[in-house]
């Protein structure tokens, strides 16, 4: 995934490209939390229902933040549908009405992915950008908490 380059810029190339396919992956979990949210049935529905519309509120949050350290880096965020769906490493989320039990175990395994996907992306601009690494830490914490919550929420 190449993200466009401003003019007059392209050396954050690789950093903006690490940072997009993390953005692209937040976008794609912030979409399945809201669609959790409408789908999710059963005898924890009002606990998660709160749950999953917190945490897509979050991801988008979480969302914006990255998408302007690409644009920090002088290049422009690509989130559209499209990339989403190219570009995910999400598995899609099932339609219809979906149990509370999979519905939180759906969504806590995502924020997994995510976070194993961020750490990954770590490794790499931790290197080259230590602005771009305090953001992907923060992200990685808040994934790993959030995963925390549902699998307590579980339990």
């Amino acid at each position: 995934m190449n993200t466009s380059t401003m003019p007059n810029q392209d050396v954050h190339v690789p950093v903006a490209d690490a940072v997009n396919t993390v953005l692209v992956d937040v976008l794609d979990l912030a979409l399945q939390a809201r669609q959790a949210h409408w789908a999710v049935t059963g005898p924890q529905f009002h606990a998660l229902h709160q749950m999953f519309d917190e945490l897509s509120t979050g991801l988008m949050e979480q969302a914006d933040e990255i998408a302007e350290r690409v644009l920090a880096l002088n290049h422009v965020p690509d989130g559209r549908l499209d990339t989403i769906k190219r570009a995910s490493h999400l598995e899609p989320f099932p339609a219809g009405a979906v149990g509370s039990a999979e519905a939180a175990s759906l969504i806590r395994d995502r924020l997994a992915t995510v976070a194993a996907e961020v750490r990954k992306q770590l490794e790499y601009v931790g290197e080259q950008d230590p602005p771009t690494e305090d953001i992907l830490v923060a992200l990685t914490q808040y994934l790993e908490k959030q995963a925390w919550m549902f699998r307590a929420q579980a339990s």
